[in-house]
């Protein structure tokens, strides 16, 4: 969960005539996600004649890992054979690689650049994982 934006109020000590929360959810699996909805769905107002609303901005549905993805098995091999490490699993992402992953459609995520501070101010990606990710889709492509 993160918080991203929150708004209301014109000072510290009044209470606002109206605030907003943006609030991104990430879910492991399908039943997390259930219970997450269910609990933000059923919020009500505590304060008296206050009205509270939720809001779906988007929606891609929890994706977990699949041991037996034979597209995954493929990427990891090819992976292998050009002398790259590439994992298996899941990042707690929300791309739109979900709705096919979630749908139980074979489907690869996670090509995009080595780096770190994702989203962030300091994020950065390296250049020598950009070429070797080309690599290993132009390996692909070419099996295909």
């Amino acid at each position: 969960m993160n918080v991203g934006t929150v708004s209301g109020g014109t000072r510290a000590n009044v209470v606002p005539g109206r605030a907003s929360a943006e609030v991104g959810l990430r879910f492991a699996d399908a039943g997390a996600e259930r219970c997450a909805t269910q609990a933000v769905e059923s919020l009500s107002a505590i304060r008296p004649g206050a009205l509270l609303k939720t809001e779906w901005l988007s929606h891609r549905r929890a994706w977990a890992a699949d041991p037996g993805n034979p597209l995954a098995a493929e990427f990891l091999a090819l992976a292998r054979d050009l002398g790259l490490e590439l994992g298996s699993g899941t990042s707690g992402g929300a791309g739109d690689t979900n709705y096919t992953g979630a749908a139980g459609i074979p489907t690869v995520d996670g090509l995009g650049p080595d780096g770190r501070g994702a989203h962030g101010p300091a994020e950065e990606a390296s250049l020598r994982s950009l070429l070797d990710r080309s690599a290993l889709l132009a390996a692909y492509l070419s099996a295909s």
